[in-house]
This record gives structure tokens, sequence and C-alpha cells, in this order.
């Protein structure tokens, strides 16, 4: 795993994700930050999956 690389998303409707718990991932004692919009194969995807970032 790249730890420069390497991010967290949850994908979900903004009411789901209002009742989400802010638990981070731990991976070989690394915490892995949680992200509001990831790069995936050239795509911006955000959590609600609006695609603003992607688009603007």
């Amino acid at each position: 795993m790249n730890d420069t690389k390497t991010d967290d998303i949850v994908l979900g409707s903004t009411q789901q994700l209002t009742k989400l718990n802010s638990h981070s991932i731990v991976v070989d004692s690394e915490t892995i930050p949680r992200a509001s919009s990831i790069k995936y194969l050239g795509v911006w995807l955000d959590s609600c999956l609006k695609f603003e970032k992607h688009i603007c």
C-alpha cells in the first residue's frame, strides 16, 4: 500500500452520511485519511456521487 496515495471515502446519500460515525481505518499502524472526494480512473468522485468536482 502506498500511504501517500491511499484515501478512504464513504459513498451514500446525504441522509445516510449524517448517520455515519467518523471512524478511521488503520492499516499496519498507519491511519488512512477520509476524503470528501477522490480521483479514480480519471474521474473525481465525491461522497454523494454528485460529480461536482469532476464537472467544474
